[in-house]
């Protein structure tokens, strides 16, 4: 991945995790002074989503001998 793609990938990581925030303070009522906790849960978020689904129930492969 070239360096531009990455700050670029970066930058659209940005985005989407202010817009999330944004949307959680809106439905929290917009109060100020947690920007910090909306950002993380955001993020949290994103991360979650972004993540390979292990269908609920069942551990992940593991090699038996």
């Amino acid at each position: 991945m070239s360096t531009i793609e990455s700050v670029s990938d970066r930058e659209s990581l940005k985005r989407r995790i202010e817009m999330r925030a944004y949307d959680i303070w809106l439905h929290e009522g917009c109060q100020h002074g947690h920007d910090l906790g909306h950002w993380l849960k955001a993020e949290s978020e994103l991360a979650a989503a972004a993540a390979p689904e292990n269908t609920e129930g069942q551990s992940p492969s593991r090699d038996k001998k």
